[in-house]
């Protein structure tokens, strides 16, 4: 019984990776437009370019496969993902790997095969609105009464993919009933093709995020990422450089408070209570990796009610992790941040 079942497994196995075999050659065998990666326009589509058994091995090979889910959370209502209309843009050779780019109404699907046709993940980039538009767009947030939002390839390396995130949209707070959305909130992604099963990693740069998706047990999870306001003290001529920031937070599973240090300085930072017989406590992480949202959640790290500490240049994240807090719409703690810069 033992020997049929694995087997069974490895017919199994063998039936994957022949799938892939064949989607590979389905892709590798077309004339791209280009052959470096880009989101230029083309004109023909698979239904244009591939005979009709052909479409149908490649969308029965698309339904199997997963594919990286970014943090982008625009709906593309109306949008076609049927194989039929996906446009071959580029297929772009790079180390071991080669990137096949199809475009369709949500941005370009990007595959990437290992050059013996091993597929190894699918994403997509080259969402939203173009880098170019969004930095004209960014020039005057004051005038931004929608939201601006894309995805985009920062660099495509051998054995790695960086993409960036940007968002921006104006905030109505009234009763001082969530955080304002000061700055574009900024996010790196990273994809590291030398893993077995490429994840996507993220670091948040600038700016506010709020996630909300279901955690494994289907229970609704909200995590959220806070780039306070800081100011800047007044001080004396000879006196070091200090700053200060005061914040409420509000309801989440997690709160990430980003801490952007442009020099060594001696911070303080202090939580209280807005909640009766609840007290909340605090973790300092450093900012100087790529990470997924459980990797954050789950990093171990000592947790305090009070720190003064000297800290070295660089990024930091203040998580407070208060899972047992009941929802409310008024904040549930504040907290209190005194930085000084150590000459």
């Amino acid at each position: 019984m033992l020997i049929l079942v694995l087997l069974l497994g490895s017919c199994k196995s063998l039936f994957l990776d022949k799938q892939q075999l064949v989607a590979f050659k389905v892709l590798d065998k077309l004339n791209y437009p280009y052959q470096e990666i880009t989101n230029d326009n083309v004109s023909k589509s698979f239904s244009d370019l591939l005979e009709e058994k052909d479409i149908v091995l490649l969308e029965d090979w698309r339904k199997s496969t997963s594919i990286l889910a970014n943090l982008l959370q625009a709906e593309c209502a109306g949008c076609s993902n049927k194989t039929a209309n996906l446009k071959p843009v580029y297929k772009k050779a790079k180390g071991k790997f080669i990137h096949f780019g199809l475009k369709d109404d949500m941005g370009i699907e990007n595959l990437v095969f290992k050059k013996n046709g091993r597929f190894l993940t699918r994403f997509y980039m080259f969402q939203g609105e173009s880098n170019e538009k969004i930095n004209e767009e960014l020039k005057d947030t004051q005038d931004i009464d929608y939201v601006v939002e894309g995805v985009y390839p920062t660099a495509i390396e051998p054995k790695s993919i960086y993409l960036e995130h940007i968002e921006f949209q104006n905030s109505v707070i009234e009763d001082n009933s969530w955080y304002p959305a000061m700055f574009p909130t900024k996010i790196r992604y990273r994809i590291d093709l030398a893993e077995k099963n490429p994840v996507l990693r993220f670091k948040i740069y600038n700016g506010l995020y709020s996630y909300q998706k279901p955690d494994k047990n289907g229970q609704n999870q909200i995590v959220n990422f806070v780039e306070p306001l800081v100011y800047a003290n007044a001080v004396a001529i000879n006196e070091p450089m200090s700053y200060s920031s005061f914040t409420d937070a509000f309801y989440a599973n997690a709160t990430f408070f980003l801490l952007d240090l442009e020099e060594d300085a001696e911070v303080s930072i202090r939580m209280k209570s807005k909640m009766k017989e609840m007290d909340f406590r605090f973790s300092v992480l450093e900012n100087n990796d790529f990470f997924t949202m459980e990797e954050y959640l789950q990093k171990g790290s000592p947790t305090f009610d009070r720190y003064i500490h000297s800290l070295d240049k660089g990024s930091y994240l203040i998580r407070v992790l208060h899972k047992n807090a009941d929802y409310m719409e008024s904040p549930l703690y504040s907290i209190e941040m005194n930085i000084t810069n150590v000459h």
